[in-house]
């Protein structure tokens, strides 16, 4: 009977240190990039980050009201699909939306998390002109 007990609690305490490494994991797979947001540029605190769980948090440090929108796409950042009008990203059309933050007003600090696969994915501000006059950059995913 005792042995009956001491290997239940040894299956238990393995189950146990199992449980323990999956919640470890499963945290290590959450990442957070820091974007500043300023005229006419974004600055990543990172130019790659793993796959997996990514949380952006944007910060405007600029005057004027920005947007962030996340393309995966491997044209070059600087020759996204325009729009007729020619001032903002046709965005189906330079790959695949995968979320945006939009309406950052100056000062303002706004997140949002995306899961993301490997890839490569180009930053851009989709506010009229903004992207053309340089708020774009990539963002490796590995």
């Amino acid at each position: 009977m005792h042995g009956k007990k001491l290997l239940l609690g040894g299956l238990v305490l393995v189950a146990l240190v199992l449980v323990g490494c999956d919640l470890a994991s499963a945290q290590s797979t959450s990442h957070t990039a820091r974007v500043v947001v300023r005229e006419w540029a974004f600055e990543l605190s990172s130019a790659s980050i793993p796959a997996g769980e990514v949380t952006f948090q944007l910060v405007n440090q600029g005057q004027a009201e920005h947007e962030m929108v996340i393309l995966k796409t491997d044209l070059p950042a600087n020759a996204l699909k325009i729009k007729a009008n020619g001032a903002e990203v046709d965005e189906s059309a330079s790959g695949e939306v995968m979320g945006e933050v939009e309406d950052l007003g100056s000062g303002q600090t706004k997140s949002v998390t995306l899961n993301l696969a490997p890839g490569r994915y180009v930053l851009t501000c989709n506010i009229l002109g903004h992207y053309k006059a340089g708020m774009v950059t990539v963002l490796e995913v590995n």
